[in-house]
């Protein structure tokens, strides 16, 4: 009979173990812990100039996209970035007068942002996307 009472406790004994780890690895998955990191960036890049216009250069890494490109102000471009890319967004104001700001925000969150007023006339906005 001892061998019996051993034997089914060793088997409760089992099943609890083995509950709790499935338990485990649930409430794991739940919170995301096996999902890999979102490395997609949603990126908004802006530029505003009281003159109406700007020169703007615009890379990713060692690809430029925009070179001493005219754009008419405000000025938005709606993309992507992946994560570790490296960004340089920069302007200038030819018109002389006024002010100038970049600013290029992911997920809906202000990244990095420069202004200069007259007679400043260039600003950058520029980073590895975290």
């Amino acid at each position: 009979m001892e061998k019996r009472t051993r034997r089914l406790r060793m088997i409760l004994e089992v099943l609890i173990v083995l509950s709790l780890c499935l338990g485990t690895f649930w409430l794991l998955y739940s919170l995301g812990v096996f999902t890999p990191p979102q490395t997609e960036r949603r990126a908004t890049l802006l530029i505003r100039a009281s003159g109406g216009f700007a020169q703007i250069d615009y890379r990713i890494g060692d690809k430029m996209i925009y070179k001493q490109h005219s754009v008419a102000t405000p000025w938005k471009l709606e993309t992507t970035f992946s994560q570790g890319d490296e960004v340089f967004l920069t302007a200038a104001n030819p018109s002389g007068y006024g002010d100038l700001e970049c600013q290029i925000v992911l997920n809906g969150r202000v990244w990095k942002s420069q202004r200069a007023e007259f007679p400043a006339d260039k600003v950058a906005c520029a980073g590895i996307v975290p």
